[in-house]
């Protein structure tokens, strides 16, 4: 063999002995894809359940918040000197429901464990149980037309003094014709403002 044959030969030799050596350096085992594919099976399930806390930590704060305005709706209702008992009692037991329905329903977020279970649930935060935009208003305005109630019937009070009082003047020759004109247009629009307040209630 000449010396060209045993140098290409060698070179041969020791290309084949370091190939599988560099096809190890450079693609990693199936032991090694397999550990890696498990990490990233890992880290995408660690990122989906974080995921998935946060949107339920962001339902029960909505709901909590819901929650803390019924409170207030009911300790507004409890404070009111003129409230209608009967008015109270409807819309408390409407707040009572309210609140009963958020308390269940933030324990089905809790416990609901992937994404389509939620998309059913949250939504029935703002859809099924609309504080913000029906209850709290139909409170207020209920307390509000109940207290014109009442004013309107120490305003009738008033208005029965003033005619007395204008009765007994004209009875000592005052001429009382314009008071009494003021005094029939009071009584009249004292009279429209109760009507309007009594129908409030009724009407929300």
């Amino acid at each position: 063999m000449t010396m060209k044959r045993l140098m290409a030969a060698a070179l041969a030799a020791l290309i084949l002995a370091t190939v599988p050596g560099a096809a190890l350096a450079q693609e990693p085992s199936t032991t090694e894809r397999s550990t890696e594919a498990r990490g990233d099976q890992a880290t995408a399930t660690e990122r989906h359940d974080e995921w998935i806390e946060k949107v339920k930590a962001r339902a029960l704060e909505a709901i909590e918040k819901r929650l803390a305005t019924i409170d207030d709706l009911e300790a507004a209702i409890n404070r009111s000197d003129h409230v209608d008992p009967g008015h109270a009692q409807q819309l408390l037991g409407e707040l009572r429901a309210s609140a009963a329905g958020l308390e269940w329903l933030a324990g089905e977020i809790r416990a609901a464990e992937d994404l389509d279970t939620l998309r059913v649930l949250i939504p029935q935060i703002f859809e099924d149980y609309r504080i913000y935009a029906v209850v709290a208003p139909k409170v207020h305005l209920v307390l509000a037309a109940d207290a014109a109630g009442a004013v309107a019937d120490r305003l009738g009070e008033a208005t029965d003094s003033l005619a007395e009082t204008l009765d007994r003047l004209e009875e000592h020759g005052v001429d009382v014709a314009d008071a009494e004109a003021l005094l029939t247009e009071m009584v009249r629009l004292v009279a429209s403002g109760a009507d309007s307040a009594a129908k409030v209630p009724g009407m929300v």
